[in-house]
């Protein structure tokens, strides 16, 4: 389950308060109408799955690639 918050939080807060086990974490960005994400969570020690959270956030938020 994809999670979109404000970069004033940490990966590590959010992953807390939500509770589970965090596959992938990262930052995105739109462009063309559609989410891109990159990068790494320092906090959590996790890098973002890139692509593949890319279409899964598009595809739940409803928007094409």
């Amino acid at each position: 389950m994809p999670f979109v918050f404000s970069e004033l939080c940490t990966h590590a807060d959010v992953a807390r308060a939500v509770g589970g086990t965090v596959t992938g974490a990262g930052f995105c960005y739109i462009e063309r109408d559609s989410y891109h994400c990159y990068g790494e969570s320092i906090s959590c020690r996790v890098k973002s799955n890139g692509d593949e959270d890319s279409k899964i956030l598009n595809e739940m938020l409803g928007v094409s690639q």
